[in-house]
């Protein structure tokens, strides 16, 4: 999970936010402790729009990767439901002080996350360009 590297953005002086396209279950994925960054809501997904991320099917809920990454989110303890959009996809970027954006990952499907150790190399540089 990428709140794992938080502690060492910090030191950084670097800031972890997380977006998301609706109110519902925000509430439990920041008090649950999914997320130990900032929070903002997109309920238009104008940002998501612009940053190129896209939507998820049926079919690829029954994706290898996705099982898999469901199979390790339970074992993380990480409860799921079906309300909402749960369809729309994210990614993860960073942008250095200028506002650049340095890195870009998109996720292809559900559960697809970049290793927080290629965020946190990423963000290293980010931080001292």
């Amino acid at each position: 999970m990428l709140s794992e590297i938080k502690p060492e953005l910090d030191t950084m002086g670097v800031s972890m936010v997380a977006l998301g396209h609706e109110m519902l279950g925000l509430g439990e994925f920041y008090t649950g402790g999914y997320w130990k960054g900032e929070l903002f809501v997109d309920k238009e997904k104008t940002i998501f729009q612009k940053l190129g991320t896209g939507k998820g099917n049926l079919l690829g809920l029954v994706a290898k990767e996705v099982l898999a990454a469901g199979k390790a989110a339970t074992e993380r303890g990480t409860e799921g439901n079906f309300e909402g959009d749960g369809f729309q996809l994210g990614g993860v970027w960073v942008f250095a002080a200028d506002g650049t954006c340095t890195y870009s990952y998109i996720s292809k499907n559900f559960g697809d996350h970049p290793p927080p150790s290629k965020v946190l190399e990423e963000a290293k540089k980010a931080a001292s360009a």
